[in-house]
């Protein structure tokens, strides 16, 4: 399973890239995939996505952990419910502890579980965000208005989580993911460039199938490669995260 992942502070931010992502196993064959995407409006809010890496990383060696010591493999349903039964205690602990306002841990978040075995992914979006499947995509937009998982730590774990978005994938041969950024590339000076579309730029990004001399900085290069040819850059902080499975033998 190859994983590419690049993140970049937009042009209108001037001191911190307010995105965040994690990738983790979280078992012998499995990987925790999350991105983070501070909400400009509340406190610090690189703090809040930075967190969430955090303690998503720690949940992940925990798991990753009671798999073996269980031998038991359970189904990615069942582990995307207890990460973020994890999560959310967590949150409600610290925000306790160190006193937290609800404004400091507002940040969205796209959560997956991924079994190379089998192929499948599961996954929580919670606010805004894009996923790619195999060509298809769901773009998860909220109008500037998440309803961020900070706003719920009151409320009781089981009945925030049925209200939530999920999917599931299976025999898949490319994931993608992105923070709305994506949709935020704007020229960044006065020269002539060839024209450049939203579709063309996601299909650049997540579509495109990476050569097979590919590094670990693909997509890195995919965003340097719209600046410097159509004069592109993204004005939001952008960050993506794209997962090749291999071919079935």
């Amino acid at each position: 399973m190859q994983i590419y992942s690049t993140s970049q502070m937009g042009t209108f931010h001037l001191h911190h890239n307010e995105d965040h992502f994690c990738v983790a196993p979280i078992g012998r064959d499995r990987h925790l995939v999350a991105l983070m995407d501070g909400c400009s409006m509340g406190l610090e809010s690189y703090f809040a996505a930075t967190l969430f890496a955090k303690l998503l990383r720690k949940i992940a060696r925990h798991q990753y952990h009671l798999e073996f010591r269980l031998a038991t493999v359970r189904p990615l349903e069942q582990l995307l419910a207890d990460v973020l039964a994890t999560l959310f205690n967590d949150l409600r602990q610290l925000q306790n502890h160190c006193a937290l306002n609800t404004e400091e841990l507002l940040c969205t978040l796209l959560l997956g579980l991924l079994d190379q075995p089998t192929r499948q992914a599961h996954l929580c979006i919670i606010g805004d965000g894009l996923v790619v499947c195999d060509g298809e995509v769901w773009d998860f937009d909220q109008d500037d208005r998440p309803d961020y998982l900070a706003y719920h730590l009151r409320t009781p774990f089981d009945e925030w989580y049925r209200g939530q978005r999920r999917l599931r994938f299976s025999a898949i041969r490319d994931l993608g993911f992105a923070t709305d950024g994506i949709f935020t590339f704007r020229p960044f000076d006065n020269r002539d460039y060839p024209p450049r579309s939203t579709e063309a730029i996601l299909h650049h990004l997540l579509l495109q199938v990476p050569p097979r001399t590919a590094g670990p900085d693909f997509l890195r290069q995919q965003v340097y490669a719209l600046e410097a040819d159509y004069g592109l850059r993204a004005s939001d902080d952008l960050t993506l995260l794209r997962i090749l499975f291999p071919k079935p033998t």
